[in-house]
């Protein structure tokens, strides 16, 4: 019975898989370990580390960056094609082979204002480097004071920049981070801290299908007059579809907050004219409201 197992099931599937200097691991054990990961640091936020903290600070990187993923209503964890990546997922920035730059204005209402920009620079066909700088601001707001009374004005500025590194451990898989530095600046005030993105990418998971995992802001808290505000950690899940010939890109990423309600949010795009005009459709689902 040995031999027989042996001749009809070990031998041919040794023969289709490519020789390898030592053994590979279990298909989809890395993604298991990435999926178990992600879910512990859900289970941590939901247990309500930093307790009794008045407030979460650097709301400003739940802002979409990129008009696509904007568009895409901020579903692009697995969606790796361009230098938008970087702010969604590091482990995407393997998958884009080409140097590229991204420079994006966005004018919300209010007068609020966004500006953000992406590097990528491909090191080779394994590893990927890539820069970017968020930097947000509004026109002057009323400043009052402890009586109510008017007391001049104020502004507010909202900034990070990292760097971001990304490494294909085969052609399924990629890993990845991003250092960055973030910054808020209210009137005379000012506070400083480092944070860090992990994310991993499946490719072809079936075909046309990549999966993403991404833990988010991983840092110390900002400091403003001795109260501590943690950063907005979250961690999500993700998947992104091709169909039609790839004309038709649909996505979905589920987001844990760590100090919040889960959400989800939905994107579509499709090509009109391939690689010229596209239309985008995005929603999203924030029970605690974005940036509450």
């Amino acid at each position: 019975m040995p031999m027989k197992f042996f001749s009809k099931i070990i031998y041919p599937v040794c023969r289709i898989l490519p020789a390898r200097r030592s053994p590979a691991p279990p298909r989809f054990c890395l993604a298991k370990l990435a999926a178990g990961i992600l879910l512990c640091l859900a289970a941590l936020g939901g247990s309500g580390a930093y307790a009794g903290e008045e407030s979460v600070g650097a709301l400003f990187t739940d802002i979409p960056a990129g008009a696509r993923p904007a568009g895409m209503g901020g579903a692009f964890s697995a969606v790796a094609e361009d230098a938008n990546v970087m702010f969604w997922n590091p482990a995407g920035l393997v998958r884009v082979q080409r140097r590229e730059l991204l420079a994006a204005h966005t004018q919300y209402f209010q007068n609020f204002r966004q500006e953000y920009l992406a590097f990528c620079l491909p090191w080779s066909e394994q590893q990927s480097l890539g820069f970017n700088a968020f930097f947000s601001y509004s026109d002057p707001s009323e400043k009052l004071s402890a009586a109510g009374e008017s007391a001049g004005t104020f502004t507010a500025y909202d900034l990070y920049a990292g760097a971001a590194y990304s490494y294909a451990l085969n052609r399924r898989y990629a890993l990845g981070a991003t250092l960055k530095g973030i910054g808020q600046i209210i009137d005379a005030y000012r506070a400083w801290t480092l944070a860090a993105d992990f994310g991993f990418l499946a490719s072809e998971v079936l075909p046309n299908l990549q999966m993403a995992l991404v833990i988010k802001n991983a840092g110390a808290p900002l400091t403003f007059l001795e109260q501590r505000h943690p950063l907005n950690w979250s961690a999500a899940a993700g998947c992104a579809y091709a169909l039609w010939n790839k004309r038709l890109l649909l996505s979905l990423d589920l987001e844990k907050p760590f100090f919040r309600e889960m959400n989800f949010k939905l994107g579509a795009e499709g090509a009109v004219i391939e690689d010229v005009l596209f239309l985008r459709a995005g929603y999203g689902y924030f029970p605690s409201g974005r940036g509450a």
